[in-house]
């Protein structure tokens, strides 16, 4: 069961290599691959490519959790970055923090080879659910 389903086309789900690989109390677990193109000037993954797959998996984590979504929209993110992030595997946890009937936040986390936190972010968003009808957004 490692298949994203119809989001595993996305262009950044393509890049690094984005993986569903289980659920667990609540906690969804992705595998993630960075590759050179994602190299910052010190050898690690740049930035914005750590934020990119972060909100990647929360995103796709949303939509796997939460059937009846019709419409994501981020309202904020915000990146805690603890160590540098190394080029190759890596892994990604998500979490919920908050499902409201519009809004949900979720915590994704990138783990090292060595299982070492290395950044953090909180994913705000907005959301219409398919009972809501689409014409709020």
């Amino acid at each position: 069961m490692n298949e994203i389903g119809q989001y595993d086309q996305s262009n950044a789900a393509k890049l690094f290599s984005l993986k569903f690989i289980k659920e667990t109390k609540k906690v969804l677990v992705f595998s993630v691959i960075f590759p050179q193109a994602s190299k910052n000037i010190y050898g690690g993954v740049q930035g914005g490519m750590i934020s990119a797959a972060l909100d990647e998996a929360t995103f796709v984590s949303i939509l796997r959790i939460q059937k009846d979504i019709e419409k994501v929209s981020s309202t904020n993110h915000h990146v805690l970055f603890h160590k540098p992030v190394l080029l190759g595997k890596n892994t990604i946890e998500t979490k919920f923090k908050k499902i409201g009937k519009r809004v949900i936040n979720i915590e994704g986390s990138i783990y090292g080879a060595d299982r070492e936190l290395a950044a953090t972010l909180i994913h705000s968003t907005s959301i219409i659910r398919s009972s809501e009808g689409s014409d709020e957004l």
